[in-house]
């Protein structure tokens, strides 16, 4: 009755003519129980059934519409079969009773399934039985270096983060985080707007950083050393770009909860060992890349430079740059390790060391007034600064004209390298070809991947947000955080039957697993609006400037960097890892294990999957953390973070000997066969497993204490249902 009301447009061919016709008419005849069809063309003339039309019962009927009754009447009994079958199952209760037969379930069961090779006898080789077919449903793409279980997840996550940073913005107001860094992204992938402006931002930089004019193209520099402390700041601080040394911020060695001041040794443009062990035409390649970008700038200032100052300029910055590596492969390296109390040193003693370089003035105007000539600093490559000062010293004995012009050339040669890819596609493919002639290799990441590991390393806490407000829920932290709760109920029974370590020991690991702080999923702060919105107050974001939002982000950091200066203090409430890394892990200074809501996420966990599959996959890793918190790296860190060895004499020498028993076992081993160009190769385990020992007892005991938590949840909530498929308990 519902087709009776619905017109339908077919076309019929025949085998000597095409005519279209209307189907007028679709009624039922329920007094004699069949269906006339009444068909005409479009003058509106009846058709005899005839030429490509059967008879029915006195009705001209066409093939097509015999067809599509014939396959109604198959889907209409294939729906009666199977309510049948669905029927029965329900009224039965058999599934429901003993298999989990969740969206959840029946995925990861034919998942697992389909990895296992069943064939072979998991007493014999457990790994092939578990995992036999796991190769076969995951062949490696040419551009991938391996396939597992965490690069899929990262796959996963990353195609999310793009969907985010694609998608239309929802919040368009001048504070909003959400339109900062979805407009930070899509600058960067503008090539239109890219193109449109070439190399003129680099000019401006340029010409805002050299005091008077530039030597590229008015063949000028600097006239005092005066000036060179002014350039020499401007390029650091203001361009974010290393030139004869860098600085950081670090959290001292000996002292976790302080911010020190680093200086090191830094401000090439290739390894140290490309200048004094030339190979493969490099200096050759680096002197095409240099000179093919100057050119390129030259002609979008629109002057025009002669060769014998591209050749000037190339010899002044391979100069400089030469004798910067010889200093830095001959420099001696700090007796006593520079982040201890008594080997800082005041600025005030840097300058009269390193005359030449105000640090005083320098970070002054890096960190403001707080910075006085009594403030002390990590000074880590000592030697290779006061090198550098005399360097500087002999540059200045010969004229003012060709030292300043050598350093006015340098610093602009550091500038122009650090923001080449930044600019246009032609800057970007000499970068390529520069690339290509040094390694040999021919692939690149591509605008679009450049564009998004730039802004997902640079704007994490925005794109954090996004990313649990939109694949992680409340519900999912609660269940990650009961399963933590039971792998720390489990180990601390575990540790207490560890036959090689003394009671004392035993009681101090107890209480560090105990205590120590376990970050899942994500911090409450990240779906702040607000507060997020607070992180990125002061970073300013053009929809269309990409090379302008790159210099804001560098005046951010400046602030940044500013306001970590001023608390000295290191907050630990702080996420070192992005929430959306594949990736968890202990950090013993700070006495925490993180694990981001990144890593939360299927297969390895899911609020929606059996207890057994979540405390197999996550509560194994979380508990192979927790096992690191107190090994032989923990043992060195106390509940507090300090650094202090509280591992006894007698719990270090009887680990030692168990732990000579481990790396027997993996030295016996060999790994492969590996199939590389048509040739088999194996891999004995002999020569790395010492190495590899320590990370096996923290695997195999984390098997263990998941295990025992999951048999203590079984203990108090019963049984669960099986996997939809699974022969397995």
């Amino acid at each position: 009755h519902l087709l009776a009301q619905r017109n339908t447009h077919t076309h019929t061919h025949t085998n000597t003519h095409s005519s279209t016709t209307f189907i007028h008419t679709l009624r039922s005849m329920a007094s004699s129980g069949q269906v006339q069809i009444e068909v005409g063309n479009f003058n509106g003339s009846k058709k005899p059934a005839g030429e490509g039309l059967f008879d029915i019962a006195g009705h001209a009927v066409t093939i097509i519409e015999i067809v599509l009754a014939a396959v109604a009447l198959f889907f209409f009994v294939l729906m009666i079969i199977l309510a049948g079958i669905l029927g029965s199952k329900s009224s039965s209760g058999t599934m429901d009773a003993n298999v989990c037969d969740s969206a959840s379930c029946r995925i990861i069961g034919g998942k697992l399934a389909s990895f296992m090779n069943e064939s072979v006898d998991p007493c014999e080789d457990f790994q092939e039985y578990a995992c036999g077919n796991y190769q076969t449903q995951n062949r490696i793409r040419p551009p991938d270096r391996s396939k597992t279980v965490y690069t899929s997840m990262y796959d996963r996550n990353e195609a999310k983060i793009e969907d985010i940073l694609t998608s239309r913005i929802k919040d368009r107001s001048i504070d909003s985080y959400e339109r900062k860094v979805k407009q930070f992204f899509s600058s960067c992938t503008n090539d239109y707007q890219s193109n449109k402006v070439r190399g003129d931002p680099m000019i401006i930089a340029l010409e805002d950083t050299m005091t008077t004019k530039v030597y590229l193209w008015d063949g000028r520099s600097f006239p005092s050393m005066k000036d060179f402390n002014t350039v020499l700041q401007k390029v650091h601080i203001d361009y974010w770009t290393d030139a004869f040394f860098t600085f950081f911020l670090t959290p001292n060695v000996f002292n976790r909860d302080r911010y020190d001041i680093q200086i090191s040794s830094a401000g090439l443009g290739m390894s140290p060992y490309s200048y004094i062990y030339p190979r493969l035409n490099v200096t050759q390649h680096y002197k095409n890349y240099m000179q093919t970008v100057l050119r390129l700038l030259a002609k979008d200032k629109k002057v025009s430079v002669p060769e014998s100052r591209l050749e000037s300029f190339w010899n002044d910055v391979y100069a400089v740059e030469y004798q910067l590596a010889n200093i830095t492969l001959s420099a001696e390296w700090p007796d006593e390790h520079p982040h201890k109390e008594s080997e800082l040193k005041p600025l005030s003693y840097l300058n009269l060391k390193v005359n030449n370089i105000n640090f005083v003035d320098f970070f002054k105007n890096m960190f403001g007034p707080s910075v006085t000539s009594d403030t002390k600093v990590i000074i880590a490559a000592e030697d290779y600064l006061v090198k550098v000062n005399a360097y500087l010293n002999m540059l200045t004995s010969k004229s003012i004209y060709s030292s300043s012009r050598m350093l006015t050339n340098y610093m602009s040669w550091r500038l122009i390298q650090r923001y080449a890819n930044y600019l246009s596609y032609d800057y970007v493919h000499a970068n390529r070809e520069y690339y290509q002639d040094v390694t040999g290799r021919s692939s690149f990441l591509g605008n679009y991947e450049f564009c998004f590991q730039l802004t997902t390393s640079a704007m994490r806490h925005a794109l954090g947000s996004l990313f649990v407000s939109d694949h992680f829920s409340d519900k999912a932290q609660t269940k990650a955080v009961s399963i933590v709760q039971d792998l720390r109920t489990s180990m601390v029974s575990g540790i207490n039957q560890i036959p090689w370590m003394d009671s004392s020991t035993k009681q101090a690991a107890i209480k560090k697993i105990n205590t120590i702080t376990v970050k899942l999923g994500y911090p409450k702060e990240a779906i702040n609006k607000t507060f997020v919105n607070a992180i990125y107050a002061d970073f300013e974001v053009s929809s269309t400037s990409f090379f302008g939002n790159v210099l804001n982000w560098n005046k951010y950091l400046r602030n940044r960097w500013k306001d970590l200066w001023s608390a000295r203090t290191v907050d630990k409430t702080l996420w070192r890892y992005k929430l959306y890394d594949v990736h968890a892990g202990v950090y013993n200074p700070w006495h925490e294990i993180m694990v981001p809501a990144g890593m939360l996420q299927w297969p390895l966990f899911s609020d929606g999957l059996p207890h057994y599959v979540n405390y197999g996959a996550i509560g194994v890793i979380m508990a192979h953390e927790l096992v690191n918190s107190v090994d032989e790296i923990g043992g060195y860190y106390t509940e507090t973070g300090k650094f202090s060895d509280w591992w006894t004499n007698q719990t270090t020498q009887a680990y030692l000997s168990t732990k000579k028993c481990t790396v027997d076992y993996y030295g016996n081993m060999t790994a492969g066969p590996y199939t590389i160009r048509g040739r088999s190769y194996s891999v004995p385990m002999k020569r790395y497993a010492t190495r590899y020992a320590r990370f096996g007892i923290a695997e195999t005991g984390g098997l263990r204490y998941a295990f025992n938590a999951y048999k203590n949840w079984v203990s108090k909530n019963g049984p669960e249902k099986i996997l939809l498929g699974s022969k397995l308990t």
